[in-house]
């Protein structure tokens, strides 16, 4: 079996993404904007919400054009740096964003 992967043209990259702690209200603004109360969708909502990319606030259907890889490494780095909440939360996500990206 042969796999290749194209690349996307023109993905959404950034130089600087900053983020700020969450607050319940954004929580409640991606739960809303979702329609989801986890999963990525919810994450990518929360993104949206929290961070700055190269200065700009993003929409969260902005946000769904950036590569999964970086999606992914945003979150991990979000969750270490206590931007999402604890540690364990840290594992919880990679948990569920593993999970979901098996399906």
């Amino acid at each position: 079996m042969k796999i290749t992967v194209k690349k996307q043209e023109n993905p959404l990259r950034f130089e600087n993404i900053e983020a700020r702690e969450a607050l319940v209200e954004d929580m409640l603004a991606a739960q809303r904007i979702s329609g989801e109360s986890e999963g990525i969708g919810f994450n990518m909502a929360l993104t949206a919400e929290i961070c700055l990319f190269d200065g700009k606030k993003l929409t969260y259907e902005d946000v769904r054009k950036i590569t999964a890889s970086d999606f992914l490494s945003l979150q991990l780095e979000l969750a270490d740096q206590g931007a999402l909440g604890s540690k364990e939360l840290l594992s919880y996500l990679q948990e569920k964003l593993t999970s979901a990206t098996k399906q």
